[in-house]
């Protein structure tokens, strides 16, 4: 793992060379030198009023977060609850829509065979609909107002 020191990296490289984020229990960093990877994520959309929502009918105070910190707040809120079989990714979806949403993700991996405009979808497993059960009990959201799907390059490093 590298570590960056915020005081000597310009603001642009940082963005632009790494992206950090939260997963689970740690923070990963990946490194736009190579290339040659693109992360692929799959999980349920969810609007911001969705989140908050969940959040309120859960006596939460983290409904109150403005919407760029509302993803963070909600891995916090997972890692509060020792759940570490999701992660909240805040993206636009669709790609380029300027439509900025917060992906509760399932799956990740770095994805050698995908680009940003070519991938394969990853399918919903049986799994994943035991998980969406409980998410969908907790929020009072209906099974189509989630839908399943798979985000290349959540972070738009390409």
């Amino acid at each position: 793992m590298m570590i960056i020191d915020p005081n000597t990296v310009t603001r642009w490289q940082a963005r632009d060379t790494y992206v950090v984020c939260l997963i689970g229990r740690g923070l990963a960093l990946w490194s736009r030198s190579g290339g040659e990877m693109v992360l692929k994520i799959a999980g349920w959309v969810f609007s911001f009023e969705q989140v908050r929502a969940w959040l309120k009918k859960q006596d939460h105070p983290y409904q109150h977060s403005p919407d760029e910190f509302l993803a963070t707040e909600l891995n916090f809120w997972f890692k509060e609850r020792n759940i570490d079989y999701l992660w909240a990714v805040g993206t636009d979806y669709p790609r380029g829509s300027m439509q900025p949403v917060i992906v509760l993700a399932r799956r990740r991996r770095e994805d050698p065979k995908s680009t940003v405009s070519h991938f394969y979808r990853v399918r919903e497993l049986d799994a994943d609909r035991e998980v969406k059960k409980h998410v969908l009990e907790e929020s009072g959201l209906n099974d189509e107002d989630l839908p399943w799907v798979t985000v290349v390059d959540p972070f738009f490093e390409y």
